[in-house]
């Protein structure tokens, strides 16, 4: 129920009618600036027939003064105009006053912004003073240097005090993010100051991504011809990540008496110095400061698992393995009781002749694979049977596949006859490549005397972390290793219809 003077008062402009063209609720308002203890008339351009005019200070309703001294109160100018006049001014009457028709059922009809107060005094206009920012209740010094361990939630207070009217736009940024939409605005008035204090506070995950970076608290006021701001820089202490590359790439074949080079860099703050270690013996090669781990030239007894490790101030951090495969550059020769004598990866010679009670024998030819996430990648198996095999099988993850099937993102080619009597290569190629395919992959041959099988051991990493080979390198091992053509034959044509 609105006050019984409010009521008359509506019905009588109901009577009289409006005098001024009404705004719409998209005029911008006028602004004005009083004094503290001065007088302001706030006209309302509404008009209301049959209805009543409500005010708003900040989109809040008000109540009219009904007491003695009468300081907020309507007035009826002599050419009709209807306003709303606040004697002896305060700063709490600062901010945005609109007026808004009532119906007789007290629904609102129209709204109209009218003016933007400003209070000031003589002593004080109400420009706010400098803002700060504030970390755990710990006031900061301008540009400071904010120190976390990741991963963190910090809580930054952006303040700003003394100010009429108050202050209602404080921006957040760091680099060139605006991180304003997670940020929180509280405004609160003091009595004591007859003002207002903004604070505006920001809830930030902390990460390594923003180390180094400045934090900048933005704040505008209307008696500002600029905007105001205060800054922290972010130093983020994080544990050690590794990125280990290789020279030549990986995916090309390591030839015994090549130059290779391993590389290992730490990602820690503070900085930590790598340290390279071999898993299955001691290390032979010395390192440099840079974390290179030369070998010139690469020899069979070089091969192994190395991996990459650091002492920093958190503790001890390891790598995972990479395990260094080196080949011999010989092609297959025949021995003079006609089995095929395959260089394997550790300088000794395989015989993959059948065995004298008729199972089959197979052999992985790239037994141990160093692959890219996303990329693709080709397992071949050499296999040598008499009588012809009955049953070929891959078994990768839970799947089992036969020669021929497809089950993206797993193909297994269809074997084909080398130039070796009763011997065949099969493939197997893996697909957009996940971490997760990382594991054993199995070549399993049965024929009518037994069964024997292969296992193949691939390690499937980020390729932030690895330099990828190019397609020229794939070709470059398929010539390498002759007996791998008929099976890079097949998964080039592959490609090649896959693209077209």
């Amino acid at each position: 129920m609105w006050p019984k003077d409010f009521l008359l008062l509506g019905r009588l402009f109901a009577g009289l009618g409006c005098l001024f063209v009404c705004k719409s609720a998209d005029d911008s308002p006028l602004e004005k600036t009083v004094l503290v203890g001065e007088s302001v008339s706030i006209p309302c351009p509404l008009s209301t027939p049959g209805g009543s005019v409500q005010w708003l200070q900040d989109g809040s309703p008000i109540v009219l003064d009904l007491s003695a001294t009468r300081r907020r109160q309507w007035n009826i100018s002599p050419d009709g105009t209807a306003a709303l006049t606040i004697s002896e001014v305060r700063r709490t009457d600062a901010g945005r006053w609109e007026c808004r028709e009532l119906g007789a059922d007290g629904s609102v009809r129209k709204v109209a912004r009218v003016l933007d107060l400003v209070v000031g005094s003589l002593s004080s206009p109400g420009s706010p003073s400098d803002p700060y920012l504030e970390l755990e209740g710990r006031r900061l010094v301008h540009q400071a240097t904010v120190t976390v361990k990741e991963p963190q939630k910090l809580s930054l207070h952006c303040i700003v005090s003394g100010a009429i009217p108050p202050v209602r736009r404080i921006h957040w940024s760091i680099g060139e993010a605006n991180l304003t939409s997670v940020s929180e605005l509280f405004v609160e008035f003091s009595a004591s100051e007859d003002a207002y204090t903004s604070r505006s506070v920001l809830a930030l995950n902390v990460t390594r991504r923003v180390n180094g970076m400045e934090l900048v608290c933005k704040v505008h006021h209307i008696t500002w011809l600029q905007a105001a701001a205060v800054s922290a820089s972010l130093k983020v202490l994080y544990e050690p990540s590794f990125s280990i590359s290789r020279e030549p790439g990986f995916g090309l074949p390591l030839l015994e008496n090549m130059r290779v080079s391993l590389r290992c860099e730490v990602d820690a703050n503070p900085t930590s110095d790598p340290i390279w270690v071999r898993d299955d013996g001691p290390l032979t090669i010395s390192q440099d400061s840079q974390g290179f781990l030369n070998f010139t030239p690469v020899a069979h007894e070089h091969a192994g698992w190395y991996r990459c490790t650091t002492h920093h101030e958190f503790g001890f951090f390891a790598s995972f393995g990479y395990f260094l495969n080196v080949r011999t550059a010989e092609l297959p020769v025949s021995s003079d009781d006609g089995n095929i004598q395959l260089p394997n990866g550790f300088g000794q010679s395989t015989n993959i002749g059948c065995i004298p009670d008729g199972r089959p024998e197979v052999t992985a030819v790239n037994k141990s694979l160093m692959a890219i996430a996303g990329r693709s990648a080709l397992l071949a198996g050499q296999l040598c049977s008499s009588p012809r095999p009955l049953r070929v099988f891959w078994v990768v993850r839970h799947l089992v596949l036969r020669p021929g099937d497809v089950r993206h993102p797993y193909v297994a080619y269809n074997l084909t006859e080398t130039e070796i009597p009763n011997c065949y290569m099969g493939g197997l190629e893996l697909r957009r490549l996940q971490v997760e395919d990382s594991g054993e992959v199995l070549l399993v041959v049965k024929n009518a005397h037994g069964i024997a099988d292969a296992l193949f051991l691939l390690n499937v990493t980020q390729a932030s972390s690895f330099s990828a080979s190019s397609a020229a390198g794939v070709v470059r091992e398929c010539l390498l290793l002759t007996l791998l053509i008929p099976v890079c034959l097949l998964w080039l044509r592959q490609r090649i219809i896959d693209s077209s």
